[in-house]
């Protein structure tokens, strides 16, 4: 799995999910492809972008004991569960 960052956007050889820069005068902030709504830190949207990297690539997340501890990190990360995640990332991979 790897990440793909620049300055502006984020982008994973795994899965088409990425995370784009914005940008004010006052602040920046980070948006994630599967999770629109929310603005994040950049912590935040490389973490977004494990979890969609890990859901995608690991058909039995449920009986794979380090796979869904680090989903379990990234999803705390964004204050979410992983089925929160996995939810988001079908509803997004269904249009």
């Amino acid at each position: 799995m790897t990440l793909i960052v620049t300055d502006e956007s984020m982008s994973s050889d795994r899965t088409r999910e990425r995370a784009d820069r914005l940008t004010d005068q006052f602040a920046a902030a980070w948006r994630l492809s599967w999770l629109p709504e929310r603005l994040l830190t950049e912590q935040q949207a490389r973490a977004g972008l494990e979890l969609a990297e890990i859901i995608h690539s690991t058909p039995n997340l449920d009986q794979d004991e380090v796979a869904l501890a680090r989903a379990s990190r990234c999803a705390g990360q964004l204050h979410l569960v992983v089925e929160q995640a996995r939810i988001a990332l079908e509803y997004r991979r269904s249009l």
